[in-house]
């Protein structure tokens, strides 16, 4: 487990932001809201981004 706990946080930079945002991009992704695929794709780009920008700014825990 503490290998795994190693991988995700080298993966993630130990920022907590940026793995929220991508999870809740592609939850925003997955639901059926009826939008067409350009501004669907342009909100999950915003999402990610916005998340990736806030953990430059996230405090070192």
């Amino acid at each position: 487990m503490k290998a795994l706990a190693e991988v995700w946080d080298f993966i993630t930079g130990g920022s907590l932001v940026a793995p929220a945002a991508v999870v809740i991009a592609v939850g925003f992704a997955l639901l059926p809201l009826g939008l067409a695929g350009p501004l669907k794709a342009a909100i999950f780009l915003a999402i990610v981004l916005l998340g990736f920008v806030g953990s430059a700014f996230e405090r070192p825990r």
